[in-house]
């Protein structure tokens, strides 16, 4: 079934036409390896229902057809010039690092005193606990930090491939990603920063020969790239042997996080059809809503909605996908929009998210171009995180965003000091 879905995934793909890098092609072929890669079954995994690969696919179509409607819609011809802010951007990235290095002050420590990555990354989301003193903190981690640390690759390496070297927010996007590495134990940090430096040469010289896009780079900016890359590698291989004690288990741990989701996503669709669990858009939305009610909350005005609990009930616990082998929340984003509509949430999410990467894509040849290649990174992350879940789900995702938006405004802003222009 694997196998025909992979397929079926790659006649998907040609709705992008020739263009490799659209939204629509790349998401498409990502799934259609997902499922070849998950057919085998190399690690012992359940295999995933019938229901939930129907599932997938149909999600997987309506995101092509999303991005096909995104592309005969067109865009509005943006006359307004794009603005760096630079003086807004290099702070926000000193005020991400200056966090990031009082958490190191924490959990370095803690790291050293038990030795174990797998323990600290536990101790990192307890609230009250040695990292995480309080709440305060935890909120301005999961809205703010995280969403700083996205960000802050995604415009830093735009800026590199348009021929900008953006020193303070290329250093600020590698140390924010092994100080948050050294902080909660994590991978996925170093993946995102991969995908932004892959992304913004993808689009280098907007050119659709990649080898040539290679050969026009100037030479600082290769150097730069390789080394990133190199950091990123082994960042990734030292996290892995550290957590999971074995070399041979750096390629099996890889093959695991990428097909999983099949049989995890099954599991988790007869628990939610069981609980008669639905919550109606909340959960995909939440990385707008759940801030908003977070205020109301605090002012006094609502109570805490429930609903936004309820996601916590399948990517929080751990199940198990084969004999003995426990994971938990890499469900894949079609299951955040099947816990919000079942398979009308599917096709309505997917379609709505199609069509808003494609035009971003769109948008690249515009006037605001650093701003939608800014975008457009931001969009390969989230479908290289499709395979776990619905990126934009997470408040901080959404504050990338807005960062994005704040550093390429159309207005130029001028401060002034004693009457002067800086």
């Amino acid at each position: 079934m694997e196998l025909l879905a992979g397929i079926i995934c790659i006649s998907f793909a040609a709705i992008g036409g020739k263009d490799k890098r659209n939204p629509i092609f790349l998401f498409c072929t990502f799934w259609a390896v997902l499922f070849f890669a998950g057919s085998f079954y190399w690690t012992g995994f359940n295999r995933a229902s019938v229901e939930t690969i129907i599932i997938m696919i149909i999600g997987v179509a309506f995101f092509a057809l999303g991005g096909k409607f995104g592309k005969m819609l067109g865009v509005r011809k943006i006359e307004k010039p794009e603005h760096f802010h630079s003086l807004f951007i290099d702070s926000v990235c000193i005020i991400g690092s200056a966090y990031w290095t009082l958490k190191m002050i924490k959990a370095v420590p803690y790291l050293l005193s038990v030795g174990s990555f797998s323990l600290l990354r536990k101790e990192f989301w307890v609230i009250g606990g040695s990292i995480t003193p309080g709440l305060p903190d935890y909120i301005f981690n999961m809205f703010f930090a995280n969403g700083i640390a996205l960000a802050i690759p995604a415009i830093a390496f735009t800026e590199l491939f348009k021929g900008e070297k953006k020193t303070l927010l290329i250093f600020g996007s590698i140390y924010m990603s092994i100080a948050a590495a050294l902080c909660n134990g994590g991978r996925l940090i170093f993946m995102n920063l991969l995908v932004c430096v892959l992304g913004a040469l993808i689009l280098s010289g907007r050119t659709s020969n990649f080898r040539k896009a290679l050969r026009t780079l100037p030479a600082s900016t290769k150097r730069t790239m390789r080394g990133i890359i190199f950091l990123i590698i082994i960042a990734c291989v030292f996290l892995t042997i550290q957590r999971q004690s074995f070399v041979s288990n750096i390629f099996e741990s890889i093959y695991n996080y990428f097909t999983l989701q099949f049989s995890l996503m099954s599991t988790t669709v007869d628990l939610v059809k069981s609980n008669h669990d639905i919550t109606y858009g909340a959960t995909s939305t939440m990385g707008i809503t759940q801030p908003i009610a977070m205020v109301f909350q605090f002012l006094g005005v609502i109570d805490y909605p429930e609903v936004y609990n309820v996601l916590a009930k399948y990517t929080s616990p751990y199940f198990d996908v084969g004999a003995s082998i426990p994971y938990n929340a890499f469900v894949s984003q079609f299951f955040f929009f099947y816990l919000d509509g079942r398979i009308l949430g599917v096709i309505f999410f997917d379609f709505i998210i199609g069509m808003i990467f494609e035009k971003w894509y769109l948008r690249i040849d515009g006037n605001q171009q650093r701003k939608y290649t800014a975008f457009y990174i931001i969009a390969l992350v989230a479908i290289v995180q499709s395979s776990f879940r619905f990126c934009f789900t997470y408040p901080s995702n959404v504050i990338a965003l807005l960062v994005i938006c704040a550093t390429y405004s159309s207005k130029k802003i001028v401060f002034k000091f004693r009457g002067e222009k800086m």
